[in-house]
This record gives structure tokens, C-alpha cells and sequence, in this order.
């Protein structure tokens, strides 16, 4: 919500679900200071597209609690190659009938701190050598203490012009199925 020049927040303390009712566009969102919500927290896009970044410069939504994220669109609209999509800080998965689409940018950026992003759905990029999934760090790991990703069975991860997945951190990286598309499918620098 937000009133006059002032956001507002909602309280989702202890809620097992949020589901979107429209479109919403414009804006950045963010899970990341919300206490108490409930275990195997759902949000449902409702069939709906959450999309940001046409004037912004951050990611369309930054995940820091668990949860699983289902049912409709994540978009990045912005021409800015350095953000995309969704920005993963905790434990995330990605429903089957999710599809994050990162634009010029990437689809999901990790960084889970030890935690682990599943893919059931579908995260793409259209970027000219971006990446559908992405992190951060170096060769011997990063400032980050550790990202898993985990790609099951029916996921898909596209990146026509550039990288399925880019993993420079710390953590593993488990293929059970699904398609990775791109220049490279998989490029491992870190991890497992």
C-alpha cells in the first residue's frame, strides 16, 4: 500500500497466504523484515503479473523469508541490464505455474546465505549475455556463505543470448530434470 508520499506497510503477521487480486506494475516489492509468518508461507500471484523497473533501479521483488512464490508473473520491464526480476534471500520455491521473466535483466538473482532456490517453473532473460539465474561471488566462493539451487523435473530456464545459470558462489547446483537453454546451459565457478 502506499498513501500520499508515505509507503505503508501491511501486517502479514502469522498469514499462511497472500494472493494477489490484479496486476500491479510500477513499483519494487519486498519480503524481507516480515516476523511471523506463517511455515510454508504461499504467495499466489492469482493469475496475475507483478512487473517493475521501468524507472527503478532495483529488482521487481527481493524474497527474505521462506516461501513459495505461484500462479501468475514476475516481469522486469527496464531497459538497465543490472537488475531483473526477483532477488532471492531465504529459502524460495518457484511454483510450477510460475514464470519470471528478467527482461534486458537477469530472471533471479541468489543470495541465499545458505539457502536454497527451487525451480519448478519457468525463469527467463532476454539479455544479451545475461543470465535466467544468477548470484554473487568469486572463485573461491564470494561473500556469500553458500546458495543452492535445485532445478526439478518440468523447469524451465532460458537464456537465448546468454547463460541458464551462473553460479560463482559457494553452495550446489542440482539438475533433476527440466530444460536449461542458453549459450551455456550451466556455468559452475563455485560450488558444487
Amino acid at each position: 500500500k502506499k498513501t500520499g508520499s508515505q509507503p505503508t506497510q501491511t501486517v502479514l503477521a502469522g498469514a499462511k497466504k497472500l494472493t494477489l487480486l490484479k496486476d500491479l506494475s510500477g513499483f519494487a516489492y519486498s519480503f524481507t523484515s516480515v516476523d511471523g509468518l506463517a511455515e510454508n508461507f504461499v504467495f499466489d500471484l492469482g493469475g496475475h503479473t507483478l512487473s517493475g523497473g521501468n524507472n527503478a533501479h532495483t529488482q521487481v521483488l527481493t524474497v527474505g523469508v521462506p516461501m513459495t512464490i505461484q500462479n501468475g508473473t514476475i516481469e522486469y520491464t527496464s531497459n538497465n541490464t543490472k537488475y531483473g526480476a526477483v532477488q532471492t534471500l531465504a529459502d524460495v520455491t518457484f511454483g510450477s505455474d510460475l514464470v519470471v521473466r528478467g527482461g534486458k535483466g537477469y530472471g533471479v538473482w541468489t543470495e541465499g546465505y545458505g539457502r536454497t532456490l527451487t525451480v519448478n517453473g519457468t525463469v527467463q532473460t532476454e539479455g544479451e549475455g545475461g543470465c535466467a539465474i544468477t548470484g554473487n561471488g568469486a572463485s573461491v566462493g564470494g561473500n556469500v556463505a553458500e546458495c543452492n539451487i535445485v532445478v526439478n523435473d518440468g523447469a524451465k530456464i532460458e537464456a537465448p543470448n546468454g547463460i541458464g545459470i551462473y553460479h560463482p558462489q559457494r553452495g550446489t547446483v542440482t539438475v533433476k530434470g527440466g530444460e536449461i537453454t542458453g549459450s551455456t546451459g550451466v556455468q559452475l565457478c563455485a560450488g558444487e
